[in-house]
């Protein structure tokens, strides 16, 4: 009987070698498929973490091209009220340029009429004078005739 024990242990043994073998084989596939998963996985958190980088660098641009552009806008109203202030400017000028002309013309109006009537007055100046001269003269020759009185 202790020869079946034997070889009833033997048979044991070879199961329970084979079964650790089995167990270790399964180990192992169990790690190499953890290791592969894991690969993948940190593939995965390597790709999210470029796509947030480059997230992050795009936000840092655009943030700054919205710096810039509220600079440029900024700047272009600034611009745009010196134009504004310069066109009523160029307004104003035009509107005292016109009164200006105006003036000028009425100016040159009463210059006339201030020419006409000094024409006028020397002209009568000149027909009172000659109309004193031969009154004159009549008066001379009427006494001249009549030296008596």
């Amino acid at each position: 009987m202790i020869k079946p024990l034997a070889g009833e242990f033997r048979t044991i043994k070879n199961f329970l070698q084979n079964l650790l073998i089995f167990f270790a084989l399964a180990l192992c596939a169990l790690v190499a498929f953890q290791w592969v998963r894991e690969t993948d996985l940190r593939k995965r958190l390597q790709t999210r973490s470029d796509a947030i980088h480059d997230r992050l660098e795009d936000i840092q641009r655009l943030q700054g091209d919205v710096t810039r552009d509220e600079t440029e806008i900024q700047r272009l109203d600034a611009l745009q009220t010196a134009n504004d202030n310069i066109q009523r400017q160029n307004e104003q000028t035009r509107k005292q340029n016109d009164e200006l002309a105006r003036l000028g013309e009425d100016r040159n109006d009463a210059v006339r009429k201030f020419n006409k009537m000094t024409a006028d007055y020397d002209d009568l100046a000149a027909r009172w004078n000659k109309q004193q001269e031969e009154l004159a003269k009549a008066a001379t020759n009427a006494a001249a005739k009549n030296p008596s009185r």
